[in-house]
């Protein structure tokens, strides 16, 4: 389209995505359904925008891979999908070396669309730990480190068991985290 041309359809934004993705009116095919469990609906305000932007990327990734619940699988390829490898640990220098092996533990379901996507028990008591990390350390906000401290600590979870296999701890997050994890 030149300079001088107008679009007939006018650009509208999609509720449930990035609000820099714009989309045209008729075209709702990318629309990510909301989060279903309405007790998770005070978390909204309470996460940092890196922290919300991966729960988005997680509940897209509910979506692509056809599940019909959000887990802690999801929220860990969210957060992978987004944060700098070297975040998680000095021996991750890529994303591939955490997203192609995270992907390859989920089997792709049958679930055809979700109206809101409901949240495990696992994801909220990530959420929790998350929360508690971030106010021991004295933030007001939710970032993406509490959220993979959450996950590493949660004992019988499948991201935690995920990242012990990679060497990726408590303290080895403790250790490589910046401040930044926390606040952005």
């Amino acid at each position: 389209m030149s300079a001088g041309e107008t679009r007939d359809d006018p650009l509208v934004p999609v509720p449930g995505t990035f609000p820099f993705r714009l989309l045209s009116a008729p075209d709702t095919a990318y629309r990510v359904p909301p989060l279903a469990d309405p007790q998770l609906a005070w978390l909204r305000p309470t996460f940092t925008a890196l922290a919300r932007h991966s729960m988005i990327r997680a509940r897209i990734a509910v979506v692509r891979w056809r599940h019909p619940m959000l887990d802690v699988e999801h929220l860990l390829l969210g957060i992978v999908e987004l944060v700098p490898p070297d975040m998680f640990a000095p021996a991750v220098a890529e994303r591939a070396a955490l997203v192609t092996p995270l992907e390859a533990t989920l089997l792709p379901g049958t679930t055809e669309r979700l109206e809101a996507i409901p949240v495990t028990n696992a994801v909220r008591r990530v959420i929790e730990m998350a929360g508690e990390e971030a106010r021991e350390r004295g933030y007001p906000l939710i970032g993406v480190g509490p959220l993979l401290l959450g996950l590493t600590r949660d004992a019988d979870g499948t991201a935690s068991t995920f990242l012990a296999e990679r060497g990726i701890t408590p303290a080895s997050l403790c250790a490589n985290l910046a401040p930044a994890a926390f606040t952005d």
